[in-house]
């Protein structure tokens, strides 16, 4: 954010702190829901369905000589959507500008700490969407539950191949595993899953259960992503203490297919923005002179949009 160029060490500028200064770092959702540009605050795409589409059907007949070839013709649905804008001002005065630019960039601080608020709200939403039983089906109980206790008996491999199974069953491939970070702790905790990501190397003990290690353990599946959401929101009005809440819940693990880029390509689903409007996030300011203010505003037009229910599946871990 600023230039180091010359710096010199001042212990005022030291005084100055930022609680969740990395927080955006824990966001996933443009990673679970990529974003996608869209020209048209709202409209229609076509929708291809393995019944009415016969994606999978086997249709090919046996030609004799001659012969007519078999033919099908193919339908297509449609589906919509619709994007909302989103966002937030912050005033900054010029009085205290004058005092904090000592220190920092009062404008720049402030469109930064806004964009980040708008980011959370970014990721809350597209959890709700992810982790959702109706856009993705009823969540399908682990064998054994997540607890401290059955550390030595849950099989988290054993849910997670389960899954991919069913999902290979519907003709998807799915690619990416989400869940919430106190879920990721009780699993690097199993012992089956331990012994799992191990394999042949049952005495390497010091195998790290990273969420790459856990990907590479389920590639030969498809896995090739593993994200954990460890974002957090304050959950308490406003004056109160904080009060720390999990954006991504513990009640789920979704197993599915992200894909960027055109909806065609297929996957769970996009954050669609609307390009005429405003990036996926945009920063502006203005004047408000009787204020003798600068009003800092970040603002997104947006949509987090489940395009394909039949490529995800939600696995209630248990967790307790």
């Amino acid at each position: 954010m600023f230039s180091t160029s010359g710096a010199v060490l001042r212990s005022d500028i030291n005084a100055l702190v930022s609680e969740a200064a990395k927080a955006e770092d824990f966001y996933i959702g443009a990673k679970v829901l990529p974003p996608l540009s869209v020209p048209e605050r709202n409209g229609q795409y076509p929708k291809f369905k393995k019944a009415n589409g016969e994606l999978l059907n086997n249709d090919a007949e046996l030609r004799a000589p001659t012969a007519s070839y078999a033919r099908i013709i193919r339908k297509y649905d449609s589906d919509s959507f619709t994007t909302h804008e989103y966002g937030l001002e912050e005033v900054v005065g010029d009085a205290e500008a004058s005092d904090v630019n000592r220190f920092f960039n009062a404008e720049v601080v402030a469109a930064n700490f806004v964009r980040r608020q708008l980011m959370l709200g970014h990721e809350i939403r597209v959890a709700a969407a992810v982790f959702n039983a109706t856009n993705f089906g009823t969540a399908v109980n682990s064998g054994t539950a997540y607890t401290v206790a059955n550390k030595a008996t849950a099989d988290f491999a054993s849910d997670v191949l389960t899954a991919i199974d069913t999902l290979n069953g519907r003709g998807e491939n799915p690619n990416t595993i989400v869940m919430s970070g106190a879920v990721f702790t009780r699993i690097k905790g199993q012992t089956l899953f331990q012994n799992f990501v191990r394999g042949n190397r049952p005495s390497d003990i010091t195998a790290n259960l990273s969420q790459g290690a856990v990907a590479e353990a389920f590639a030969d599946a498809g896995i090739t992503n593993v994200q954990v959401g460890r974002a957090a929101f304050n959950s308490a009005k406003k004056g109160l203490a904080f009060a720390s809440s999990p954006v991504w819940s513990n009640s789920f693990v979704w197993i599915g297919r992200v894909e960027a880029g055109d909806m065609m390509a297929g996957g769970a689903g996009r954050t669609l923005y609307w390009n005429a409007d405003s990036e996926l996030f945009t920063a502006e300011t203005y004047r408000e002179e009787a204020r003798r203010s600068t009003v800092v505003r970040v603002r997104q037009h947006t949509a987090e949009k489940i395009v394909d229910g039949e490529s995800g599946y939600l696995l209630n871990p248990q967790y307790s």
